[in-house]
């Protein structure tokens, strides 16, 4: 596929930061729809894949995870597999496409985790926060 002026998003060297708007800022004819940082933050790009073959967790049984804790949306979610081991699974209802999942997939020269990129950029359910109770420490704690 050629991208001879094309902009195209490489994830083996980078993702898309989910606070970041810079090429949208900078684009110089507009190609890019002028949003908010929270709009872009339930944009979709892109789709994350999962290739179960490529991964580590299946092909040498260890754990490992690092797609999940990258994913700004919790798209990416760590299931029950074999034994103790969980292994990714997407949602695609959330999923932004952002290519954190795969930029630090640790497989090589492939992924075991890739983004398919969308057609149409179109807006996706926003993530549910997950109830996090705030703990006061009066002293040092213990």
């Amino acid at each position: 596929m050629s991208y001879l002026l094309k902009p195209y998003v490489n994830f083996n060297t980078g993702y898309c930061n989910h606070e970041c708007k810079v090429c949208i800022d900078i684009c110089p004819n507009h190609a890019l729809k002028k949003i908010n940082s929270e709009e872009k933050k339930v944009l979709s790009i892109g789709i994350a894949q999962f290739n179960q073959d490529a991964c580590i967790v299946y092909t040498e049984e260890t754990a490992c995870g690092a797609c999940s804790e990258h994913c700004p949306t919790q798209a990416v979610k760590m299931i029950h597999y074999k034994g103790h081991l969980t292994i990714p699974d997407i949602d695609p209802s959330i999923c932004i496409g952002c290519g954190g999942c795969e930029y630090i997939c640790p497989v090589r020269p492939d992924r075991a985790i890739t983004i398919a990129s969308t057609i149409l950029q179109k807006p996706t359910k926003a993530p549910i926060n997950e109830y996090k109770e705030d703990i006061k420490i009066d002293d040092f704690g213990f």
